[in-house]
């Protein structure tokens, strides 16, 4: 909008006449100001040559009006605190009385007192319906790093954990070793007098593990009675797991006490790792006592974010006779644990570590439901390690239900790993059938089953594994087989390429 210029871009077009203003003001309710004449909402000033300089100038009108320059003050009032020699100093939305308009300037007294509440009326509200929705987006870009339309945002910035400030009752070692990193340590007697403050403060843990490890045990050993409690700690576990890891003077004591507690602690998650700890290094009597407690709560343990790594290390750490209360206990509704996101680990590792004759029941419950466990995201695992570590008679019941549902399996995202495990795993006779029903998938009941396989994002693979293991006689029928198939639907798939190079050689240039 131009000099002379009256518009009036938002409320009621017929609010000011024309009359309002001198032509030479103009009368714009734009974002605009100075340069082009209008008092404005962020502007204004004498001929519109310096506009208003601050977060509330819709408020100014140019400041003085007339006569004044654009408002620099940052305070709400900097519409009229200039004083002027025509007007002297008024208030945001404060007028000179009619007395002092200037006699080239008409104006409507009625219409500009309007005028400036309708110009506050609309900061207040632009303000209000702005702010919450800025901080809204700002809160959904900080969230995951995007906002709602996907865009890139700000990603949150993890802060580290706070270092616990040293209270004013904290022993004088703490302090100097606080305020001068380690250079004045404290002497012997201090770190065994005060050692439940050195213990839970990081920078006496760090001292007592890196420079003073010889003092482990005279610390651990005025600490008697409490280990549980530090066990929790994010900063004592540390100094527990060194001393234990050390064998030490008092070892087996501070050992009794947590498998005292051996249960509750299997489930904290400071805890759980100290107990990991302590069976790893105990002997056979000190790790029977530690696992005592577990007994009766392994399926409890089984299905803990914590608890389950304290059963995995007794699988792998305990000799198998010890073990025999998580098998019995796992025994009934095995299928169901293998199938959950932590029970499948425990399974997966008793048939590691554990005797086959021990695991019966466990892999009779787990054989029952071998379709199902074959697609199931977690499950799957469980039958891979069963075609790797278990005997052939279980490994044969799984074979032949891949045999049976080889095209489905294959077109599976987690069936399809576990007949690629069959390829790796099986004997030569049961490789050879699983490949057999794969080159006669295109018939009969299958339809066009093996072009399938080819084409799809799951199923390629594992015709890519068939040839990799297939002997030399049944590679050259399955290689047969495929080229039999429509190549070029092959080559223009983004997975049967793969294929289509290996069949016409590395020197062949498939499109795409």
């Amino acid at each position: 909008m131009g000099d002379g210029s009256y518009g009036y871009n938002w409320g009621d077009p017929q609010f000011l006449p024309p009359t309002a203003f001198d032509p030479m003001m103009g009368g714009g309710m734009d974002r605009g100001g100075g340069r082009s004449n209008r008092v404005g909402r962020k502007g204004g000033g004498n001929t519109g040559r310096r506009g208003g300089k601050t977060p509330s100038a819709g408020l100014q009108l140019g400041t003085e009006l007339i006569s004044g320059a654009g408002g620099d003050s940052p305070t709400a009032n900097a519409g009229w605190s200039t004083p002027s020699p025509m007007y002297g100093a008024y208030g945001a939305g404060q007028f000179p009385p009619p007395t002092m308009w200037p006699p080239f300037m008409p104006m409507n007294p009625n219409a500009m007192a309007a005028l400036a509440q309708q110009m506050m009326h609309m900061q207040s509200f632009t303000q209000d319906m702005e702010d919450p929705v800025r901080k809204q987006r700002t809160a959904r870009k900080n969230k995951k790093g995007k906002d709602a339309a996907g865009r890139p945002g700000t990603a949150p910035v993890p802060t580290p954990p706070p270092v616990p400030q040293l209270s004013p009752a904290a022993c004088p070692g703490l302090q100097t070793l606080c305020r001068s990193a380690g250079k004045s340590p404290p002497d012997d007697h201090e770190l065994v007098e005060h050692a439940d403050q050195f213990v839970v403060h990081p920078q006496g843990v760090e001292y007592l593990i890196t420079t003073r490890p010889d003092m482990l045990p005279q610390v651990c050993g005025r600490l008697r009675g409490s280990i549980p409690d530090l066990c929790r700690n994010e900063e004592g576990k540390k100094v527990i797991i060194k001393f234990i890891e050390s064998k030490g003077k008092h070892a087996s004591e501070v050992i009794k006490e947590i498998a005292a507690d051996a249960l509750a602690l299997s489930q904290d998650g400071n805890g759980c790792r100290v107990v990991q700890k302590a069976i790893t290094v105990a002997d056979v009597q000190q790790q029977m006592a530690l696992t005592k407690p577990l007994e009766g709560h392994v399926v409890t343990l089984v299905r803990d974010m914590h608890g389950n790594h304290v059963i995995q290390r007794c699988v792998e750490e305990m000799p198998s006779g010890q073990t025999a209360f998580i098998v019995r206990e796992l025994m009934d509704g095995a299928a169901e644990h293998a199938k959950h996101a932590y029970g499948c680990r425990i399974l997966q590792r008793l048939f590691e570590h554990s005797d086959k004759e021990q695991l019966e029941g466990i892999l009779k419950d787990v054989l029952d439901h071998n379709y199902d466990l074959i697609t199931d995201k977690y499950a799957n695992y469980v039958i891979q390690h069963v075609l790797e570590h278990g005997a052939e008679k279980p490994k044969r019941t799984i074979l032949a239900t891949i045999e049976k549902n080889i095209v489905e399996f294959a077109k599976n995202k987690f069936a399809s790993n576990v007949v690629e495990r069959a390829f790796a795993n099986a004997g030569e006779e049961a490789k050879s059938t699983i490949i057999r029903a794969l080159v006669n998938a295109g018939d009969e009941d299958h339809g066009n089953g093996l072009l399938e396989l080819v084409n799809h994002k799951f199923g390629n693979y594992v015709v890519q594994g068939a040839l990799s293991s297939a002997r030399a006689e049944q590679k050259v029928q399955l290689e047969n087989r495929l080229r039999s198939l429509d190549m070029a639907a092959m080559r223009a798939n983004r997975y049967g390429k793969h294929i289509a190079q290996r069949l016409e050689g590395d020197n062949v240039a498939v499109d795409g």
